[in-house]
């Protein structure tokens, strides 16, 4: 009885110690983690507080317009843009911008001179303004970026031409030796110095009043300062040898015309 007594007092003590070490190396692990966790919520910050230094620079941007788009028309000299911070590469609606310094600039001027590639000239018709808005584009640190402006009511130039007067032509008055296959193939091209409109004629012969009724009746085209002569396909072709004359009378529609002639002679 004392020998079992003696046992069970050597398993308690073994017992003991045992849950004595366990506790002791559950509160090492405990204590380990949590100075391995403070080690790296202090990494974490040390990393965060690096990024928040880093601060992307701020983009270019149009902080002036002069004047403004709503208001500009065709008879401004110019438009200045001001950017905050120079940049490359500025156009309005696709159209180049010219910068106010050496490049890189802030500034730029924009011709409106070169508001005809976006809204063309017409002549001499009466079509009403048209609502056109605008658009500035700028490259800034390698980016290309769009901004919207306003949007501008431009109306059409009405230009007034001068009186019309000719100032070249494929065939002169007084030519000889006119290849007339030449003619025949390409048609005759008379420039004037203005838009024209009116009557041109060719005729055989040497003649002051030309008859419609002699007339080759080549097609005519009115190309805006050109006037064009073609035959048609089965019109009366130029022969060889032979003396024609141009008729035309033209005017500008503001009232003033030009007639004259031009005498040519085909080569034999």
């Amino acid at each position: 009885m004392e020998l079992l007594n003696r046992i069970n007092n050597v398993l308690l003590q073994m017992t003991y110690s045992l849950l004595v070490k366990s506790q002791k190396a559950a509160s090492q692990i405990v204590t380990i983690g949590c100075v391995l966790f403070l080690i790296g919520c202090d990494n974490d910050n040390s990393n965060n507080d690096v990024v928040a230094d880093v601060v992307a620079p701020e983009r270019a941007r149009l902080i002036k317009i002069t004047p403004a788009a709503s208001v500009i028309d065709r008879f401004e000299p110019k438009m200045e843009l001001v950017f905050n911070k120079p940049v490359t590469e500025v156009q309005v609606n696709g159209v180049d911008a010219q910068p106010n310094g050496s490049m890189p600039a802030a500034i730029w001027n924009m011709d409106l001179r070169h508001f005809e590639q976006i809204h063309p000239i017409v002549y001499y018709q009466n079509i009403p303004p048209e609502r056109v808005c605008l658009t500035v584009s700028y490259t800034d640190g390698g980016r290309r970026y769009h901004e919207g402006l306003d949007c501008a009511v431009l109306g059409p130039i009405i230009v007034y031409s001068p009186v019309p007067k000719m100032i070249a032509a494929t065939v002169k008055d007084g030519d000889v030796e006119v290849d007339a296959g030449f003619l025949n193939a390409n048609g005759i091209l008379l420039e004037f110095n203005t838009l024209v409109k009116g009557k041109v004629a060719i005729v055989p012969g040497r003649v002051e009043d030309w008859n419609p009724e002699v007339s080759l009746n080549w097609k005519v085209e009115w190309l805006g300062i050109w006037v064009r002569l073609r035959c048609p396909p089965n019109g009366k072709k130029l022969l060889n040898g032979t003396v024609y004359t141009i008729h035309f009378n033209v005017d500008n529609g503001h009232g003033d015309s030009m007639t004259g002639e031009i005498t040519f002679t085909t080569k034999a």
